[in-house]
């Protein structure tokens, strides 16, 4: 189908979303207008707010099977190193983005990227990040399969001409349940942003868990120098560092030991 003919879909749907943009059944007439534009195997709905853990609003086609590893664990402390996350990079503008868009250099090798899509069968998505309050955001996410092919140029077109459409109803759904959406503790939010801010502190320099948080977030050595106004050697040498005095030997077991602290500050939290 051509961009024409599928556009033509898309305005039926319109006017289904705008009948439920301030009723609870806003997330399928949303979900229902995207997949007559393009063919998306995943999608969530998911509030941000600075300081508080993200919260799932709504989801579509994800199997029950991958929900322990890709929404439980995600939502217990992952998010953190997400580069979508607000925790994770605050400073993306309101728009639509591609993974390619935002992902640091070494992301599609990293730990967070092979536990969170590899093993959920993802192999790429895209995003529509709206921002209703300049400390709230709604980041809708579309994502493909490993046996799909990932999203075409005509695919990414399609998708950057409804944005403008998608953006105004999710800040105009988030104003209209504002009340219900917002109604969660932030206990939870500051005893795991907490422990990731304070990640190795009783070991490691503040520069060494500088290192830590970038690396952690899926970027190379030069990445993190370029950051960080340092030299990649120098990068390695903090990388060294770390792994023995965390008593470590690899980027996975400072990943997994990372997720086990989260795990023990979100316990501490309940």
């Amino acid at each position: 189908m051509n961009i024409h003919n599928d556009l033509i879909q898309w305005q039926h749907h319109v006017a289904d979303i705008i009948r439920h943009i301030s009723s609870p059944g806003f997330p399928s007439a949303l979900f229902n207008a995207i997949s007559a534009v393009v063919d998306a195997d995943a999608i969530m709905l998911v509030e941000e707010r600075l300081n508080h853990p993200p919260r799932l609003i709504a989801d579509s086609a994800i199997a029950d099977i991958q929900r322990p590893r890709l929404i439980d664990s995600y939502f217990s402390g992952a998010y953190l190193l997400d580069p979508f996350s607000l925790s994770g990079s605050g400073d993306i503008e309101e728009g639509f983005y591609t993974l390619a868009d935002i992902a640091p250099d070494n992301f599609w090798q990293s730990d967070y990227y092979l536990t969170y899509y590899r093993s959920a069968q993802l192999h790429d998505d895209c995003f529509f990040i709206a921002s209703p309050k300049s400390d709230i955001r709604l980041s809708l996410s579309c994502g493909r399969r490993i046996d799909d092919p990932v999203f075409s140029e005509t695919d990414i077109e399609k998708l950057h001409i409804i944005s403008p459409i998608i953006l105004a109803a999710l800040s105009a759904y988030w104003h209209s349940q504002r009340a219900s959406l917002s109604a969660t503790s932030n206990d939870m939010g500051a005893q795991i942003q907490r422990a990731f801010d304070t990640f190795g502190k009783d070991s490691l320099t503040d520069r060494e868990r500088q290192v830590t948080h970038l690396l952690l977030r899926g970027h190379s050595a030069k990445s993190a120098a370029r950051i960080m106004a340092i030299s990649p050697d120098t990068v390695q040498m903090h990388r060294k560092n770390i792994y023995s005095k965390l008593g470590l030997s690899s980027q996975s077991e400072l990943f997994c030991h990372f997720i086990d602290t989260l795990s023990a500050a979100n316990n501490q939290s309940h």
